[in-house]
């Protein structure tokens, strides 16, 4: 049999040795992701496919699955609950928001899914540290204030 193609419901949560896993999302996993999806596209003007493809990138990136991601992102970044566990992946989280999303197109040209103005390389960002720190406020009320405000920095 060949590869599985992904259905929309199910989504990569790791790459070990190249061979890509896929698991079934439950549906507060998925909606969580569309929750991020939508924060993402909001940020950077891109659409569906390009905010899930930052997603599966920043995942890799990271070593987490893509729900992790999409929850640092949504409940760490935009509500602002930041906890120990995740402040790590939060913090690593709003630097690569800070940056453009050029690192989605492998062959490095500007073009398609990019906000204007947002062709350059991104540079490279450390994974985030996995080691716990105290508290922290955010001052995001939802995804759009966090997509305006990280935009104007």
């Amino acid at each position: 049999m060949g590869d599985p193609t992904p259905d929309p419901r199910w989504y990569v949560i790791e790459r070990p040795g190249g061979v890509d896993m896929l698991r079934p999302v439950n549906e507060s996993d998925s909606c969580l992701v569309e929750q991020a999806k939508g924060a993402l596209m909001l940020r950077y003007g891109v659409g569906s496919r390009e905010s899930l493809a930052v997603l599966e990138r920043w995942s890799l990136e990271a070593g987490v699955p893509v729900r992790d991601v999409a929850d640092a992102l949504v409940t760490g970044i935009c509500l602002g609950r930041v906890t120990a566990e995740t402040d790590g992946m939060v913090r690593w989280l709003e630097q690569r928001l800070r940056g453009g999303i050029s690192d989605l197109r492998e062959d490095g040209e500007e073009g398609e899914g990019l906000a204007p103005g947002e062709g350059a390389a991104v540079p490279a960002v450390p994974a985030p540290a996995r080691t716990p720190a105290g508290p922290r406020q955010w001052r995001y009320h939802s995804a759009v204030h966090a997509a305006r405000v990280l935009r104007s920095r």
